[in-house]
């Protein structure tokens, strides 16, 4: 009779339903993966507007510096109009994304321009302002749709607030 209670008790405070018998820790949350632009890399093209204009658009994103950084590729090639020649743009950048998701970087472009990079990746969006008072300021958003689609809008700080002046969506190349 006494092993048969002490077997109770022992199953009981095992399965926790004893008054004041601990209860098992509970799990840890899952960790969270750190911030990256992984989720951006690879080779993109789609269409957009430059400038008030069509543009067909390319996006190459890769690591970088030995896995530190991530660097991106971008060109627009804008076709002529009745009244405009056509143009093409180019620009690289060089992304480094710390643990709390907080970006730095160096833009340099077609146009001359070279630009610091600062910004924030939260999970498949990432906006990053670039420029400075002495050039030019504005910012740039990617964010990654559900469908695998990818958005990027380009907009330029003038006195009335962020204008945009291009936007394009990407589908990733197979």
């Amino acid at each position: 009779m006494i092993r048969a209670a002490s077997a109770a008790l022992a199953l009981a405070a095992a399965l926790g339903s004893l008054p004041g018998a601990a209860n098992p820790p509970a799990p840890a949350p899952a960790a969270q993966p750190a911030p990256s632009l992984a989720w951006l890399h690879g080779e993109w093209e789609g269409e957009g507007i430059m400038l008030g204009r069509p543009a067909k658009v390319w996006l190459k994103v890769e690591p970088d510096l030995l896995g530190t950084a991530t660097a991106l590729r971008y060109r627009a090639d804008i076709p002529a109009s009745a009244t405009q020649p056509g143009f093409q743009f180019e620009g690289r950048g060089t992304y480094r994304v710390a643990k709390d998701g907080k970006v730095t970087g160096q833009w340099s472009d077609s146009q001359g321009n070279f630009h610091p990079l600062a910004g924030q990746v939260r999970g498949t969006a990432f906006t990053v302002d670039w420029g400075e008072p002495r050039t030019e300021i504005g910012q740039s958003s990617y964010a990654l749709g559900p469908d695998g689609t990818l958005t990027v809008t380009d907009s330029d700080l003038r006195q009335s607030g962020l204008v945009l002046f291009a936007k394009a969506t990407y589908r990733r190349k197979p």
